[in-house]
């Protein structure tokens, strides 16, 4: 069920994650489709309810051809995604093709889904709301964006630019530029809902 507690939060002030949707964004059509985000390690197998000692050592075991210091990467990443990624939680992934961020708003708890995403199973559930053209965003935010890792943290300069240029995902892409400086608009891109979705 939704928090709705979380959902209330001013956008500004809550997290936003970044969740890369595979190598070179791949999945990107597949995370917008299905409203879903999520991560691998698949061969790790369903249950990661692990310390993470014994996280990393499944990971290393499912996956022998890794480095300690990936494996430890790796468990790293599902720890977080399991245990601090909360519902209300912004969410942002990148669009290569169309050269533009999602933003959303996690809107449910982990769950192990093969059907919703095969090659990336561990899922959380996402109200797509904005977008954000990647050419308008500043050169150092687009290097923090660029970051290899598939789960990380943005720093609070970065979440804050992302929503100070998103559009709600009815809205033109050309339009960030004349919404820059509207609160309703930067409300809207994390809170809103797709038009026609209810």
């Amino acid at each position: 069920m939704t928090n709705r507690r979380s959902i209330d939060r001013p956008p500004e002030s809550r997290p936003i994650w970044l969740v890369r949707a595979g190598r070179e964004g791949r999945y990107i059509g597949d995370f917008e489709e299905a409203e879903v985000v999520g991560l691998g390690w698949k061969a790790a197998g369903v249950d990661v309810d692990l310390p993470k000692d014994d996280l990393v050592a499944l990971v290393r075991a499912a996956y022998p051809g890794s480095s300690k210091k990936a494996a430890m990467s790796g468990a790293s990443q599902l720890i977080r995604w399991r245990d601090e990624v909360t519902v209300g939680d912004g969410v942002v992934s990148y669009d290569r093709d169309r050269r533009r961020y999602l933003l959303g708003e996690i809107a449910s708890d982990l769950r192990y889904d093969e059907e919703a995403l095969p090659e990336l199973p561990r899922v959380r559930s996402v109200s797509w709301t904005g977008h954000v053209p990647k050419d308008v965003l500043s050169e150092g935010v687009q290097n923090s964006l660029s970051t290899l890792l598939t789960l990380t943290k943005t720093r609070d300069d970065v979440a804050a630019e992302l929503l100070r240029y998103a559009v709600p995902l009815d809205r033109s892409l050309e339009e960030a530029a004349g919404l820059t400086n509207s609160p309703d608009a930067r409300r809207h891109a994390l809170t809103g809902r797709r038009s026609g979705c209810g």
